[in-house]
């Protein structure tokens, strides 16, 4: 559930968690709109991902949130954690957050 608020969070787009799993086990076809997601949320631009995954670009324009870039960063940064320092930063990040009012709606 975790993956699917991020992509939604930074994409506006919403997948079904169980669509990240089956993209990673390799039994879901991987779409143009996947690829963009996916770009997004590590930081890399779709065109490029493509390229290397062999899919067009999406027809569709994607929107993309401003701190994405900030995300994705975070993400490859939380790579050399363990899952109880990962666990141990969330909890500290979510005690200081504050909710900010969504600007989309």
């Amino acid at each position: 559930m975790g993956i699917a608020r991020v992509f939604h969070s930074l994409t506006g787009r919403y997948w079904s968690p169980s669509t990240y799993g089956m993209v990673g086990a390799g039994r879901k076809e991987v779409t143009p709109d996947l690829v963009a997601d996916f770009g997004t949320v590590l930081g890399i631009p779709a065109e490029d991902l493509g390229a290397l995954m062999g899919i067009p670009p999406s027809e569709e324009p994607h929107t993309r949130e401003p701190a994405a870039a900030g995300v994705a960063e975070l993400i490859w940064d939380l790579r050399r954690l363990t899952a109880d320092q990962v666990r141990h930063t969330g909890k500290a990040a979510a005690s200081l957050w504050s909710p900010r009012p969504n600007p989309r709606r």
